[in-house]
This record gives C-alpha cells, sequence and structure tokens, in this order.
C-alpha cells in the first residue's frame, strides 16, 4: 500500500472539513473555556447539573457552550447569585440558577464534533484469505465503523472558547460512545485498524495531528482536549510512524519528507521522557548508577486538582481520605491519581505498594473502594514498561535519523538506546523470575535513589506488562528470551480468554479478570519474534 503523506506537512496544515481560519489558532495557556473554571466545576458536579444520563462529568466537560462571550458574562451573574446560599444547605435554590444557566448557554456533546466523509466500501484486500464465513462478515462489519470514528468538529465548535477540544490540522479517530477525541496510545492500535483496511491517508491525518501537539505542547496528551494537557501517555508516535512506513515495500521522498518533518519534534519527546521528574537515577550501593523514567503528571503543586473529566469521582476520594469538603484544594492524591491515567493503567494494583496489596484484597476483597484508588502511588514506580517503550523510543529515532543521513545523531541515539537497555537489564529484570519488573522507590520525594539490591525492591507479582519489554526488542540474548517465554507461560496469566491484565482481584478495571486488546497485542507480537516456543504460545 502507498503511503499517503506526500502533501502533508506541519508548515501547511489546513483541515479540508474545517474553515481555514480555525487553524491559526493553536490552544496554548491556561483554560480559555468556561467549562473548565474551577466555580464551574465546583458547583455543576456539586449539584449534580448538566451530567448526563449517568452522571458524568466528562459530559459537562466535553459539552458545547452557545455564544461563549455571554455565557461568560452570564456566568459571573450567575456566581453572583450562588454566592448568596450555601450550596450545601440550599442546594436546590444553587441548583434552579444553574439549570437556568445551562438550558441558555449549554449543548450536549454531540454538538462539538460530526462525522467526516470516508469511504470504507466492502473491499478488504486480505478478505478472501480469511476461511469463516462468519468472520469475514465480522471483518466488513468492523471495517464499517471507520464512518461513525473519523470525525470532525461542527462549525458550532468553531470557536475554541466554545469546547474543550484541542485544536488540530486534521479531522481525528475516535473511540467512540462517550469519548469524542483522539488519544495518544489508543492511536497506535487504531492505526493498525486502518492500514489494514488500506486507509492509509486517515493514518497519516491521524500522527500529523500528534506530531501537531507534540511541537506545540511539547509532549503529547493524553487527549485532544485541553483538560488533559497535564499528562501524556505511553510515548508510542514513533512507532505508529514505523508503522506507517513499514506498509509501504519502497522508501520513497514522501516517506523521507515525514521523517524529515517528524524526527526533529520526536526529539522533544525524547527530551520530556528522560528529564525533569520524569527523570529517575538509581545507584546500586557500590556507586553504580542508572538512568530510567517514570509517569508523573506535569501540574503544579498549586494547581494540582481533580480530573475534570472525572471531576465528581475524584473529590469523593480525596474527600474521603483527607475528611475536608468544599472547593477542592491541591492535594498529592490528585497527582497519583493523574498519573496512574498517564499511564493508561488507570488503575490497577500494579500502583499500590506491594506489602499493602495483600491487605487490601483481606480487607476489601475484589470490590472496587476508595481504599484501593487512595493506595495507589503511581510516582513512585519506575515501571518496566515505559522505559521498554523510551529505549524503543531512541531506537527508532536512531533508525529515522540513519535514513535522513544525519549520522551524528543517528549514532548518538543509538548509543542511548544500549544506556537505556543496559539500564532496563540491571535494574528491572529479575532473573529469579525471569521477567520485567516495576521497581519501587522509597518514599523520598526526589529522583535519586539508592537502592541495591535492585530485586529487593521488585515488584514480584505477575503483571501482563512485565512481559512488554520483550514487544520492544529488550530481551539482550536468547537464554534470557527463553526464561521470558518461560516464566509467562507459567504465571498464571493465559486465561481461556486472553492473557489476564494481572492475578489480582482488586475491582479496578486494569487488573483480574480483564484482558486488554493492547497488551494482547504487544505480547502476541512479542512472542511472534522469539523462537518456536514463543511463537506456539503468542499461538494459542
Amino acid at each position: 500500500a502507498a503511503c499517503g503523506v506526500s502533501h502533508l506537512d506541519l508548515r501547511h496544515q489546513q483541515n479540508p472539513c474545517r474553515p481555514a481560519e480555525m487553524e491559526a489558532e493553536a490552544w496554548r495557556g491556561a483554560p480559555s473555556c468556561l467549562l473548565l473554571e474551577p466555580s464551574f466545576l465546583y458547583l455543576f458536579n456539586t449539584c449534580e447539573v448538566w451530567l448526563g444520563p449517568n452522571t458524568d462529568s466528562k459530559y459537562l466537560v466535553d459539552s458545547l457552550v452557545v455564544n461563549p462571550d455571554g455565557a461568560a458574562k452570564a456566568w459571573r451573574a450567575a456566581l453572583e447569585r450562588c454566592s448568596e446560599f450555601d450550596v450545601k444547605k440550599d442546594r436546590c435554590q444553587v441548583k434552579e440558577i444553574l439549570e437556568c444557566f445551562a438550558a441558555q448557554f449549554l449543548r450536549e456533546p454531540g454538538q462539538v464534533v460530526e462525522r467526516c466523509r470516508v469511504d470504507v466500501g466492502n473491499s478488504l484486500p486480505w478478505l478472501h484469505t480469511v476461511r469463516s464465513a462468519d468472520m469475514q462478515q465480522f471483518a466488513v462489519a468492523v471495517n464499517q465503523l471507520w464512518a461513525s470514528l473519523y470525525v470532525t468538529p461542527t462549525v458550532e465548535a468553531a470557536d475554541t472558547k466554545s469546547n474543550t477540544l484541542l485544536p488540530v490540522p486534521y479531522p481525528i479517530t475516535v473511540p467512540g460512545d462517550r469519548f469524542g477525541e483522539q488519544y495518544y496510545w489508543d492511536s497506535y492500535w487504531a492505526m493498525q485498524g486502518l492500514l489494514a483496511s488500506g486507509k492509509t491517508e486517515i493514518c497519516s491525518q491521524s500522527i500529523f495531528n500528534l506530531l501537531h501537539l507534540l511541537k506545540i505542547h511539547g509532549s503529547v496528551p493524553n487527549g485532544t482536549r485541553k483538560y488533559y494537557t497535564s499528562r501524556s501517555q505511553p510515548p508510542l508516535l514513533s512507532e505508529m510512524i514505523r508503522s506507517l512506513l513499514s506498509d509501504s515495500c519502497v522508501m520513497e521522498t514522501r516517506h523521507l519528507q515525514l521523517l524529515a518533518s517528524a524526527a526533529p519534534i520526536l526529539e522533544q519527546e525524547f527530551v520530556h521522557w528522560t528529564t525533569g521528574l520524569k527523570s529517575v537515577t538509581v545507584e546500586d550501593g557500590s556507586g553504580r548508577s542508572f538512568t530510567l523514567s517514570r509517569y508523573y503528571a506535569d501540574v503544579n503543586e498549586q494547581d494540582v486538582g481533580p480530573r475534570p473529566e472525572a471531576y465528581k469521582q475524584d473529590v469523593e476520594l480525596v474527600t474521603w481520605a483527607t475528611g475536608e469538603g468544599g472547593l477542592p484544594k491541591p492535594h498529592p492524591l490528585y497527582r497519583e491519581i493523574r498519573t496512574a491515567a498517564e499511564s493508561g493503567w488507570d488503575f490497577s494494583s500494579r500502583w499500590v505498594r506491594p506489602h499493602n496489596v495483600g491487605k487490601l484484597l483481606r480487607r476489601c476483597g475484589h470490590e472496587q473502594t476508595h481504599e484501593w484508588r487512595s493506595s495507589q502511588e503511581p510516582t513512585r514506580v519506575i515501571p518496566a514498561d515505559l522505559n521498554a517503550f523510551i529505549y524503543r523510543l531512541a531506537s527508532n529515532l536512531s533508525k529515522f535519523f540513519s535514513i535522513l543521513s544525519e549520522e551524528e545523531k543517528s549514532k548518538r541515539y543509538e548509543t542511548i538506546a544500549k544506556e537505556r537497555l543496559d539500564a532496563i537489564t540491571q535494574v528491572l529484570w529479575n532473573e529469579q523470575l525471569g521477567c520485567w519488573c516495576d521497581l519501587w522507590m522509597g518514599d523520598e520525594r526526589d529522583d535519586k535513589q539508592q537502592i541495591g539490591p535492585f530485586n529487593a525492591h521488585h515488584n514480584t507479582r505477575a503483571y501482563a506488562s512485565n512481559w512488554i519489554p520483550m514487544w520492544c526488542g529488550c530481551s539482550t540474548s536468547a537464554a534470557q528470551t527463553s526464561k521470558a517465554i518461560e516464566s509467562l507461560d507459567q504465571s498464571g496469566l493465559l486465561q481461556v480468554g486472553g492473557v489476564a491484565t494481572s492475578l489480582v482481584e482488586s475491582g479496578e478495571q486494569w487488573d483480574f479478570p480483564n484482558a486488554w486488546p493492547p497488551l494482547q497485542h504487544m505480547l502476541i507480537e512479542g512472542l511472534s519474534q522469539t523462537n518456536s516456543k514463543g511463537r506456539e504460545l503468542g499461538s494459542r
């Protein structure tokens, strides 16, 4: 399949489905939308007004504001009226004021985006290789879904003050249902489906949307919403570009143009994940140090509050943990919540200190409770999978710069990749267990930790993430590969319906008995690149 990127260029970003003047604005600073103002979030969530049929905070912040300037003025007047009442005691009066405002100025989230024309057809070039007629019908039905998942902002949403979407140059692919925005790491798997469906042009657009956001914000936000800019997601953009290039048999001029635009911007992503509070140095006790990375939501201490899209549940959790009500104050637990969301694993027993997991299982069982959620500390974890993704990012940068004949940069990233791989092997590989393990840091809130021996601080419970480094090419020997395959086979994670996320039944979605498609894909693909035993295990 040809790579449809010849006319796409970050210097000329025009979306055929949107007015050209919309492309001039790139949202950069503090919230420019009424929906994200603290007083607005607090009152509407507390009084449960305009939260949709399922009392969902995301419904509120994904809505459309009619006449944004007029709404801002009217909100100041409404806020003045609300201040005359006690929100808890006089809830009915406050609720009436909010309902009047909502009726005049708010419209449902469905009015923010609309479907963008895409030719789905019924022709899938590989369909004849599928023997089952039922599976052929299923494949055609899945292909038809692109017609409802490829969207663009409506004309009513052209004013970026009217909604929380981040401006991007092209239409976006969305998960569907209540999710009307493009998500970062989801896009990698959406791209696999798009490529299989022959829709390389949409793949190219998705990549350029993410590159645009990376260039503007210094990282790729969790999703294309203003409230997602304080956190990213697992860094797979370089892998998306690699997939798009691999879809073509020959390296052509348009591929070089894509790499020439993308490579310098991808360097920003590498810096984002390897510096500042995301970077951690650990020492082994003998003086040797290793630099690795962690998830850490990028928000100032004085601003760390509930996630707008999950405002109600976050406030309820922190109120339960602290006993403090009223307008939410900054609290470290909000950062942990945001950081768990950045990992993609929101939420999981993986982020609970191992010695506390057993206690919580005995005390709470498998019921999802505030106790489970408030015990999670992802900022204190050096994740095996994240560091494998960063190793892969460095390796891809080395390859990209080599293709561009920038040998000095290529060698630099080759060296960086080797250093990261060495750190992963020395710090995160557990020889006894035969897999890569997350490393728990101490309670000291600094970015330099003296830990040794490392395996004493490993999370030794079985999580599917322990084998993701195999997909990233982190095995350094045939013996290590064989050991990892054997340990996965014996882990207890392999179930009739797929690979379980963990063996801990906490009630959280990234735990047993759930099995997530991205994990299945990475593990199966990783196994397929190993030996005969690995390929056999992956085909089960």
